[in-house]
C-alpha cells in the first residue's frame, strides 16, 4: 500500500517517527490550525493545510486499535490449549531424532 504524503507525515506523527524538528513543526501548524488561523501546511506537499480533525481523529483510532491489540495480545497469555501445541512440538522433536 502506498500513502500520499499527507498520510505519510499523519502516520510518522502519529508513530511518533518525526525527528523533533519536524514533530515541532506538525504540533505548531496543528494547533494554528485549531486555533482558527489560515495556516499552510509546511509539512504537507504543495502547502496543502492541515486537517486537526482528521490528525486526531486518526490518531485516536489508532490509539484505540493499539489499546484492543495489546490487550488481545498480552504476552502473558497463554495460547490457546498451549499443552496440545506443546505436545505436538515436543512429538515433532521426537520424530526428528529417530
Amino acid at each position: 500500500m502506498s500513502l500520499n504524503k499527507e498520510d505519510e507525515i499523519i502516520m510518522r506523527w502519529i508513530d511518533g517517527e518525526l525527528d523533533s524538528n519536524e514533530k515541532d513543526a506538525f504540533e505548531n501548524e496543528l494547533e494554528a490550525a485549531e486555533a482558527g488561523g489560515d495556516v499552510i501546511g509546511h509539512m504537507l506537499p504543495d502547502q496543502v493545510p492541515l486537517d486537526p480533525e482528521r490528525c486526531r481523529a486518526e490518531r485516536d483510532a489508532v490509539e484505540e486499535i493499539s489499546g484492543i491489540l495489546r490487550d488481545e495480545l498480552s504476552a502473558d497469555k497463554q495460547p490457546p490449549k498451549g499443552d496440545i501445541f506443546n505436545a505436538g512440538i515436543i512429538d515433532q522433536i521426537r520424530k526428528g531424532r529417530t
